[in-house]
């Protein structure tokens, strides 16, 4: 039984989830701006989402590690509250992975995309997400302080009560994204980003 139907005649469809069990949930703009903090990011977790504390990557996990090239699976990673200072990870899968609360302070995360990863109350600083494809992401309550997210597609991710201050969003694809209550939106860098227009509580 699928998780979702949401096509409706004359509806545009401009987004692909993909789903754990391999299914795909095909979103139109209203629905997924509508859902931005639910079904595409923080309640993905809670409803779709089962994580796993034993998986292969995250066994490899530790400060410092250089993990590109070796392990790119993070699908689903239980990795909450789990000191990644300085890892390097790059153009990995981290569909549904839960970094909440974990130490990546100048971690390398170049590249990495997935639907409904969370990083909620994340130390981010200094982090490199360049280039990463990210949409829905939860970034609530972070800390992005100087974080790299060049060229990054964050349509629909949430970045409510995060420090932003200083990050690089040049390029970036902000469409839809809440910063409702985000610090330090005026330090940070928006320029040439596409969606400024509808992003949510963006003060720059």
């Amino acid at each position: 039984m699928p998780l979702c139907i949401l096509f409706e005649a004359g509806s545009r469809i401009t987004h692909v989830v993909r789903l754990p069990d391999g299914a795909n949930c095909f979103l139109k703009p209203v629905y997924a701006a509508a859902t931005a903090g639910g079904f595409v990011t923080g309640m993905a977790q809670k409803s779709i989402c089962t994580l796993d504390r034993n998986c292969k990557c995250c066994r490899l996990v530790r400060p410092g590690a250089a993990l590109t090239g070796v392990c790119d699976n993070f699908q689903s990673a239980d990795l909450r509250n789990v000191n990644m200072e300085g890892v390097t990870i790059e153009n990995a899968d981290i569909t549904c992975a839960s970094f909440d609360g974990a130490k990546l302070s100048g971690a390398v995360l170049r590249g990495v995309k997935g639907t409904a990863a969370s990083f909620a109350g994340a130390d981010l600083e200094y982090t490199n997400l360049e280039q990463s494809i990210l949409v829905g992401a939860n970034f609530n309550n972070a800390n992005l302080r100087g974080a790299n997210m060049q060229q990054a597609a964050l349509e629909f991710a949430t970045f409510e009560g995060a420090d932003v201050g200083g990050v690089n969003f040049h390029e970036s694809i902000v469409k839809e994204t809440s910063f409702m209550g985000a610090l330090g939106t005026k330090t940070a860098d928006f320029s040439l980003a596409e969606g400024i227009a509808t992003a949510k509580g963006l003060k720059v």
